[in-house]
């Protein structure tokens, strides 16, 4: 079941060869939670998170405890004390993706070789999914990927979600790659399910 989100957030240890990925140039960095800025704004190639909706400005940088951002109707709110994605909702506030209480697949400071776990809950509306997942997650790697938006220095975090939904139970897994360059992910693949991908086209950061 699963994703990988933050500041842009979301996650599979692939058994397919990932692509498009070589070793960064420079020595790899510690990247600590990147510090938002109203206006800042990210766009993704079709959609982010499963949602339909590509560029994504950043309007509150703590309302109520939320860092918010916003694409049309849709609006995006991340905890403010750790970059987590806690939901998407539409033009009526109603919940498009959930996680409860936040989506665990980043975690600052991240550095090569870092380790985590996280327990939470999932939803997306659109298909009419529910799952509670307890997630693993590590940084494999400091390296470089193509994206839209160009050759990005990233870290790439392999994540596992052991899920259980409606009595059945499984294991999902996938990768993500964040720049710190651009405080966000900058690619999703999920091989197992593919509405969870995405891809960096542009970014305005501050």
């Amino acid at each position: 079941m699963h994703l990988a989100i933050i500041a842009g957030i979301a996650v599979t240890g692939c058994a397919v060869a990932l692509g498009n990925v070589s070793r960064a140039a420079e020595p790899a960095p510690v990247a600590s939670m990147p510090t938002p800025a109203v206006g800042d704004v990210l766009v993704y190639k079709n959609n982010f998170v499963t949602v339909a909706c590509s560029r994504w400005q950043i309007t509150a940088t703590n309302q109520n405890g939320f860092i918010v951002s916003r694409c049309g109707d849709d609006t995006a709110y991340y905890k403010a004390s750790n970059g987590a994605l806690v939901r998407i909702t539409d033009k009526r506030g109603d919940d498009l993706v959930s996680f409860k209480p936040f989506s665990p697949s980043i975690q600052f400071p991240l550095q090569v070789g870092k380790s985590w776990k996280g327990t939470y809950s999932g939803v997306t509306t659109a298909d009419e999914s529910a799952w509670d997942s307890v997630q693993s997650c590590k940084v494999i790697d400091w390296e470089t990927v193509q994206v839209p938006a160009g050759a990005m220095p990233a870290f790439r975090i392999d994540c596992t979600d052991n899920w259980t939904s409606s009595g059945y139970a499984g294991t999902s897994s996938n990768t993500s790659w964040y720049s710190p360059e651009a405080h966000a992910l900058v690619k999703v693949l999920d091989v197992g399910q593919p509405k969870w991908n995405m891809e960096l086209v542009s970014y305005t950061v501050h």
